[in-house]
């Protein structure tokens, strides 16, 4: 795929990939097709945003959709994504209406987890990118399924970076302890590029600054939104534990804006 063939405006499949995002993937793919024809997999496709131009690119070969597809997901904000129970037909469908007969022809759909891949020969693919579950072991746990059936000079693209940090952080201690050659780069749209191989740097750096952030403002933001988690889930035993502590956290969310009505000094109602 030669730069500047596909833009944002080519991704036409709902999703939940904003602009930013598809920015960085795009410039990863355009790297990758420049080296030749590529295999790409992805963990976690929902409604195909992300394979659509894969599939219609012709430097790519074949796309391998992996995906449980359960209704509900857990969530590191102990959240429940709720994915409406969209199934692998719904997604080609949905996919037929802006890709060829020929493109949707190199399209595998597996309806699994990441798990499936160790059935996989080793060293198929060159491209790869996980959005599965927004959890930090299940991050790690897709990246090892992932990296053993990666081509040595293959790259590596999460998406949630803040929320699934950490999970990211195991896996470049992997990299580092088994002494794999890469490097990486955090991408705007909470995508985090790791390149493996000896010219893994000289992907990094062709990324461009205009497309990546700095690490310690990545951090920043994955303390900020699990600390929002850590209060938020800390609120109800705080209430119900200490008096003091409750008539703070009452007054204070009071002046956010809440309606808290009390049945005497010490009930919540």
């Amino acid at each position: 795929m030669r730069a500047g063939t596909f833009t944002v405006d080519d991704f036409k499949v709902y999703g939940q990939l904003g602009s930013r995002a598809i920015a960085v993937l795009i410039r990863v793919q355009e790297l990758i097709s420049a080296r030749g024809p590529y295999q790409y997999v992805e963990v976690g496709s929902f409604m195909g945003r992300s394979l659509q131009p894969h599939i219609q690119d012709a430097d790519c070969t074949r796309a391998v959709s992996i995906d449980l597809r359960p209704d509900v997901t857990p969530d590191e904000r102990g959240a429940l994504d709720d994915y409406e129970g969209i199934s692998a037909e719904d997604m080609i469908k949905g996919l037929a209406e802006h890709c060829s007969a020929d493109d949707l022809a190199k399209l595998e759909t597996i309806t699994d987890t990441s798990d499936a891949l160790r059935r996989f020969e080793p060293e198929q693919f060159d491209l790869a990118f996980i959005d599965g579950e927004h959890t930090h072991v299940a991050a790690f746990r897709d990246f090892l399924n992932v990296f053993r059936v990666m081509r040595p000079n293959g790259v590596i693209c999460f998406d949630d970076t803040t929320l699934v940090l950490a999970g990211i952080r195991n896996a470049l201690t992997l990299l580092e302890e088994r002494g794999v050659p890469h490097a990486m780069a955090f991408g705007r749209g909470e995508i985090t590029v790791v390149a493996l191989g000896e010219q893994s740097q000289a992907l990094i750096d062709a990324l461009g600054e205009d497309l990546t952030r700095p690490e310690a403002r990545v951090e920043r933001s994955a303390r900020r939104r699990m600390s929002e988690v850590a209060l938020r889930d800390a609120r109800p035993h705080m209430l119900t534990e200490d008096k003091v502590v409750r008539r703070k956290i009452i007054n204070a969310m009071r002046e956010d804006g809440w309606t808290v009505s009390r049945v005497d000094s010490d009930q919540l109602v």
